[in-house]
């Protein structure tokens, strides 16, 4: 019904036009989230593995300096991954 009302009254063209702004914008809108999404999933990843690579260095240093087993590290990283999944 809203088609036939549209071409009634000659507005075909300013239609197209006003969902062609409309489509434009929500895909606007699309590249924002998607870069916002990148950004948070990205930074996130990274700062996970940066923990873990922090406390492998550390372990490695306490083990060097017999103040940690492997064990003891071992299990700690494996808590570690329990409780943050």
């Amino acid at each position: 019904m809203a088609l036939i009302l549209v071409k009634a009254f000659s507005k075909e063209e300013q239609e197209i036009q006003l969902y062609s702004e409309r489509i434009g914008n929500v895909l606007q809108l699309k590249y924002k989230e998607s870069l916002a999404y990148g950004l948070f999933f990205g930074m996130t990843g990274l700062s996970g593995n940066m923990i873990v690579l922090s406390v492998f260095y550390f372990g490695g240093i306490s083990m060097s300096e017999e103040a940690l087993t492997i064990g003891d590290l071992s299990s700690f990283l494996l808590y570690a991954f329990w409780v943050s999944y």
